[in-house]
């Protein structure tokens, strides 16, 4: 990020996508692996970065045609749907300690969805799929950061439906089989997840009692945690109800 000069040497001196390939070889087998949890950090970073550049982005489009020697599951297409698939599978399939990187997974997603002309099916099941995950009602109200990944799926829509609605059919048919998904969430919008918001309370108070009670512990650090996150868990909360 401080040396601007080199990525655009990097940029345009090769196939960026030579680069790409390893590292979503690494992210994908190193889940397996805790002592691979900082590579995966590394590589994931990297991948941000570069998604921010349009050119990347662009690249992305280039057939995908390489056979890694992993359980991914078979899809002919370009080199954007590697990095759906790879970053669906970290999601689901990773260690908790990765959750800190959800940010930077889907992030990397909606930047390179404008630019990408066709996703597979595979790519946009598991694209998909992830909207699905984030919106569950329970997941939703029981993790403070799910609504945040909801704004990036859908982001990621968004892009693909105003940019590359027509070569996309496959990313199109699969928002569609999630209707009962959206209705879901409108309904939580217009005020029926009222009992969802009462249970949230309820986690709140107990939260915040288990911090109160536990201050004189000598573990002080996971007190302090545990308020913080009853602050933060309030802040939400007031956010929701204000809608």
């Amino acid at each position: 990020d401080e040396n601007k000069e080199f990525l655009s040497y990097i940029l345009r001196a090769g196939d960026i996508n030579e680069l790409v390939v390893p590292m979503l070889y690494f992210m994908y087998e190193g889940r397996k692996d805790p002592s691979k949890i900082g590579l995966i950090h590394i590589c994931t970073f990297i991948l941000l970065l570069l998604s921010g550049e349009r050119n990347f982005c662009v690249n992305l489009n280039a057939q995908f045609a390489k056979k890694l020697p992993v359980d991914l599951p078979p899809f002919t297409g370009n080199h954007a749907d590697l990095p759906y698939v790879v970053i669906h599978k970290l999601v689901t399939d990773g260690p908790q300690k990765l959750d800190t990187l959800y940010d930077c997974f889907l992030t990397t997603m909606s930047n390179v969805s404008p630019y990408i002309k066709t996703f597979c099916m595979p790519a946009a099941q598991r694209a998909t799929s992830l909207f699905e995950m984030f919106a569950a009602k329970r997941r939703l109200f029981g993790n403070e950061q799910y609504p945040r990944y909801l704004v990036f799926c859908l982001e990621v829509f968004n892009n693909v439906i105003q940019y590359q609605y027509e070569g996309n059919p496959h990313f199109i048919y699969q928002i569609l089989r999630r209707k009962k998904v959206f209705a879901e969430l409108q309904e939580i919008i217009e005020g029926g997840g009222q009992e969802e918001l009462a249970a949230m309370q309820k986690n709140l108070e107990e939260t915040k009692s288990t911090a109160k009670y536990n201050l004189h512990l000598k573990d002080s650090e996971w007190a302090e945690k545990m308020a913080k996150q009853a602050e933060a868990m309030d802040e939400a909360l007031a956010e929701e109800r204000a809608r």
